[in-house]
This record gives C-alpha cells, structure tokens and sequence, in this order.
C-alpha cells in the first residue's frame, strides 16, 4: 500500500482535462474532481496554493491528504483524483479521509459508466 510515482498525477494539462471533463464536488476546505483512467491504478494530484498558509502548512496538509489517499483507495475502480485545497487550519487524518471517500463517491455517481461495464461480451 505504497504511495509510488504511478499513483501521482503530474502536469498542468492533466490537472485541467481532469478538471474540465470529471466529475467534480465540494467537501469541507477541499474539492474534488475524478475522472476515469486507463491505467488500472486510482491516481491523485494535489493543488494547494500560497494563501493556504506557509510551506510548512501547505506540506502537512498534503501529507495528511496523500496518507488519507493511500489509506482509502484500495477497492476504488482506475480513477485520477485532484483535490483542490481552499485556506484552512490543517484537520486529523480522519477528517481528510472522512472528505475524500465521501467525496468520491459522489463523484463517481455523477460519472458516466466506464466503457468496459457498457459494452456487451463478444465472446
């Protein structure tokens, strides 16, 4: 249940095409954006900006959130998740994993089926 390279989202342009074209809601100080992958692992990216607070701030608050990630993921279908932090007093660990699952599924309703549960078996 390591949190390795492939499990990180990286680049401005994926952040935006998940950002324009997944699932997104609201929880707390943080929100969420999922869209399907085809990687066969869930993947997270974290934006977290200045007026969050210092780095030692902003670093804490990430670390809680990639630990809550780590922690929850295990039976999530292939998905990229971005959270997007807004200005708060960093919370416990079970608060960011309270968030994020609840947050994901509601993201995942509002996804439409994956290509793979839709189409028939050819066989």
């Amino acid at each position: 249940m390591h949190f390795t390279k492939a499990h990180r989202l990286h680049g401005r342009g994926t952040f935006k095409t998940i950002l324009d074209t997944g699932a997104r809601t609201r929880g707390g100080p943080i929100n969420l954006a999922i869209a399907r992958n085809d990687t066969g692992a869930s993947r997270l990216g974290i934006s977290i900006g200045r007026p969050v607070g210092n780095a030692a701030k902003r670093n804490r608050i990430k670390r809680l959130l990639r630990e809550a990630f780590r922690a929850e993921r295990i039976g999530w279908p292939a998905i990229d998740v971005v959270i997007l932090v807004r200005p708060h007093a960093p919370l416990k660990l079970t608060a960011y994993r309270t968030m994020l699952v609840d947050g994901v599924a509601q993201c995942l309703k509002r996804l439409p089926p994956s290509p793979d549960a839709t189409s028939p078996n050819a066989g």
